[in-house]
């Protein structure tokens, strides 16, 4: 990754606007990372709202069988 300190006399402006971009590109892999977290872990949670107006979060376990035997002769 590329960092570079920006002054108001840098003698450079297309760096540093190269610089800014590709920040912002990182910004944005960020923020799209982290709604892709955040989308992913909405599958696995379930809220459950009471009469009264409490709310209870529970957690689904999602097992997956992968065909493989684990069994070994003797």
């Amino acid at each position: 990754m590329e960092y570079m300190v920006l002054n108001e006399d840098d003698s450079d402006p297309a760096a540093a606007l190269g610089a800014h971009e590709k920040f912002k590109e990182c910004e944005q892999k960020v923020n799209r990372a982290k709604e892709a977290l955040k989308s992913f872990t909405a599958m696995f949670e379930e809220v459950k709202t009471h009469a009264d107006g409490s709310k209870d979060l529970s957690l689904r376990l999602v097992v997956l069988y992968n065909g493989l035997s684990s069994r070994r002769k003797v």
